[in-house]
């Protein structure tokens, strides 16, 4: 159904329930290997014209730079049971094109994604995935030949409880680095924008999420001790609110 994203301007605000909306793995992995062509491509001065040569000298071209995250996720009619097989097979299919891989286990729009993040759940997942993902050593198109990074991404609705066990857990099993946070399913109560806007379905994110975002960081740094690197998402519109993550614990931000 659409609209599925509604903008709460009075909040500096979103609401979204897109889901994992993509045209697949098939069309992604294609996007993914013509920007590692276009990294990798060497222009050969000698093959060329002498006034392209000229042209090249004093206009270098711009090829694209910046890392790549691949986000991997269940499809949504994939039960939890065999969630597993979705993981892992979409780091096997992109992994290799990838600089680091988030595993999204806190999309509040895929039907019972977060059980993903109980205990019973994550560790076998995370192990599978890390299976998976050291796998790629042989098979990597990322132009370092290496494997890329593993990280998890989190609900912001976790008890400190339940973040605790899932820190355990990371630490357990040599996750590389932990996404905090996604969007919420909880309305806050001062919202200002309409309540047809703020009782729509689906995860709020922007300017509301700033100070929960930043206390999970701050209570999950000390549960990790610094042990694994924090990256911090949500409310971040200005520089000092980047500053505020960093000095909670966070080693990135988004």
């Amino acid at each position: 159904d659409r609209p599925r994203m509604f903008r709460l301007v009075a909040d500096q605000a979103v609401i979204n329930r897109y889901g994992f909306n993509s045209h697949g793995a098939v069309a992604v992995q294609q996007n993914l290997q013509h920007y590692r062509q276009a990294q990798q491509q060497a222009v050969s001065w000698s093959n060329l014209p002498w006034y392209q040569q000229v042209w090249y000298t004093l206009y270098p071209p711009i090829l694209p730079q910046g890392p790549i995250g691949v986000n991997v996720g269940k499809n949504k009619v994939t039960p939890n049971e065999e969630a597993v097989q979705d993981y892992v097979a979409t780091i096997q299919q992109l992994g290799p094109y990838a600089d680091y891989l988030v595993m999204n286990i806190s999309s509040p729009n895929t039907p019972n994604l977060r059980q993903l993040q109980q205990a019973d759940h994550l560790a076998s997942l995370i192990r599978a995935c890390v299976q998976a993902r050291n796998a790629l050593a042989t098979s990597s198109s990322n132009g370092k030949n290496k494997v890329p990074p593993l990280l998890v991404k989190l609900a912001p609705d976790l008890t400190d409880e339940e973040l605790q066990q899932i820190a355990k857990t990371c630490l357990e099993e040599g996750v590389n680095g932990i996404v905090v946070t996604n969007t919420t399913n909880q309305r806050p109560v001062d919202l200002l924008s309409s309540p047809t806007l703020t009782q729509e379905t689906g995860g709020l994110s922007g300017a509301p999420m700033k100070q929960q975002s930043t206390q999970m960081i701050r209570t999950l740094f000390r549960q990790l001790q610094g042990q694994i690197p924090i990256i911090g998402v949500g409310g971040v519109a200005s520089g000092q609110d980047a500053y505020d993550k960093f000095k909670a614990g966070a080693s990135l931000v988004q």
